[in-house]
């Protein structure tokens, strides 16, 4: 709670401090959102001027985050089994760890490449259906982010890769219920938002929406391969990023 309210004051230090023209502008802002500039505010925008020298405007370069979060959604059996055109809920907990290189365009934006895996916990509750967890394979991932000051910054991206789903069953007690292990192609796109508490480690908020589509194998007629399924489900997480400076 204390890291989540620091970065928080980060955050408002640069709102009130960044923009200000002037040290009556300043003393005005202070009194409107009651802080002392002697006081906690004070402290925060020295913390933010010690950080610029480092960060000049934009983190770039190698960065590290570790996430993880609630998962929901549906899987669509548009054929498995004896199944066809039906829906079922699914949940779960995932966890993310992601590899981004960051690279300014202009002042404080800039775009980053890098590559992510992780694994999908999900719960089996679902009458008719065993869900599978699902590991996460490394892939492409490109995106942009927006550095509104050392403290704090927003991130967009798109992430591509393969996804490996581990005994998904189909259970609606006619014909075989067949169970299969099999590989989907995921499009998970994300936005993030980071609060550095320290000059390196920041906490990430992140919210994610994605579509994995089953790789059906080329030789799978008449075997339980032989599917059409797509699963679309969103994330909500929070974790630690670490920027290599």
């Amino acid at each position: 709670m204390n890291i989540i309210l620091w970065s928080v004051a980060m955050t408002l230090g640069l709102l009130v401090g960044t923009h200000s023209s002037g040290a009556r502008a300043q003393t005005a802002d202070d009194t409107v959102l009651g802080f002392s500039p002697s006081g906690k505010l004070s402290e925060v925008r020295s913390e933010l001027q010690r950080w610029d020298q480092s960060v000049l405007g934009f983190r770039k370069e190698h960065q590290f985050s570790l996430t993880s979060g609630p998962v929901s959604g549906q899987w669509h059996f548009k054929r498995f089994g004896t199944v066809r055109n039906k829906t079922y809920e699914s949940s779960g907990i995932y966890s993310k760890f992601q590899y981004s290189f960051h690279i300014p365009i202009y002042r404080s934006f800039g775009y980053y490449l890098g590559t992510s895996f992780g694994y999908i916990n999900e719960d089996d509750k679902t009458e008719g259906l065993d869900a599978a967890s699902a590991f996460m394979l490394p892939g492409v991932l490109v995106g942009f982010s927006y550095n509104f000051s050392p403290g704090f910054r927003l991130v967009t991206g798109l992430d591509y890769y393969l996804e490996r789903w581990h005994n998904l069953g189909e259970r609606d007690g006619e014909g075989e219920n067949p169970t299969i292990t099999a590989t989907a192609r995921a499009i998970d796109g994300l936005v993030a938002v980071d609060l550095f508490y320290r000059l390196k480690w920041a906490v990430r908020f992140e919210g994610h929406r994605r579509e994995s589509t089953l790789d059906r194998p080329r030789k799978a007629r008449d075997k339980p391969l032989d599917a059409q399924i797509v699963k679309n489900d969103s994330w909500l997480g929070m974790g630690l990023l670490y920027h290599l400076m």
